[in-house]
């Protein structure tokens, strides 16, 4: 059952099945107090006139089914904005890791070129020093 604190005594008190009780100002106290102060509210000083109080009826377990309902809802949502969060906080981990993946990928390549280029450069060298072995054997042979 929902609570709350008393202006005038400062107690806590309960909302009541029967309704809450105010005056006509609108403040809120505890009914003892609200009875006891029915002609002047104590808060704003205010005359109440002829029917000093008003009862309200408030549909209190709708009320605390909502509050129900809405802390449930708030805690699905926290759980979803913790997941959403935890899968950003992944995804720029992947995404780092695929900048590294990457620069290793391009360093690499540099390094495969370089490779080529002195594969090619061999090549040539192997085809001068053939043509070379062959010159000599052809003239001395």
């Amino acid at each position: 059952m929902l609570s709350a604190s008393c202006s005038i005594c400062l107690e806590s008190y309960k909302f009541p099945e029967k309704g809450l009780i105010f005056p006509h100002c609108g403040h809120s106290f505890c009914e003892a107090c609200a009875k006891r102060t029915a002609a002047i509210c104590p808060m704003c000083r205010k005359h109440s006139g002829q029917s000093p109080l008003i009862r309200v009826h408030v549909e209190l377990e709708e009320n605390e089914d909502a509050l129900k309902a809405l802390a449930s809802e708030r805690e699905q949502n926290a759980k979803l904005l913790k997941l959403a969060e935890d899968s950003v906080a992944e995804l720029r981990s992947t995404r780092q890791a695929l900048r590294n993946a990457e620069a290793k990928l391009v360093k690499s390549d540099g390094v495969v070129r370089k490779q080529k280029e002195e594969i090619r450069k061999m090549e040539g060298h192997v085809g001068v020093m053939e043509f070379t072995v062959r010159c000599s054997s052809g003239v001395f042979g």
